[in-house]
């Protein structure tokens, strides 16, 4: 039987802030690493995809270190 890939789970939730006001409304957010339990505050695509991009890269250095 094949082993599981590793799997890390990530929780993106987002809002809208600005009131009813069209021009003042801006998307707003979290996301949420699970797998390590970090979390960061994000306003927009660009902020989540940076936040995932390091929390992979740090994965990846970890599952690299020899486990004692």
């Amino acid at each position: 039987m094949e082993r599981p890939a590793e799997q890390i789970v990530f929780v993106v939730r987002m809002w809208v802030q600005g009131g009813d006001n069209p021009a003042t409304r801006e998307w707003r957010g979290s996301v949420q690493d699970v797998t390590a339990s970090v979390r960061t505050y994000v306003a927009g695509a660009r902020d989540i995809a940076d936040f995932i991009d390091a929390r992979l890269a740090e994965h990846a250095e970890n599952s690299r270190r020899p486990r004692s």
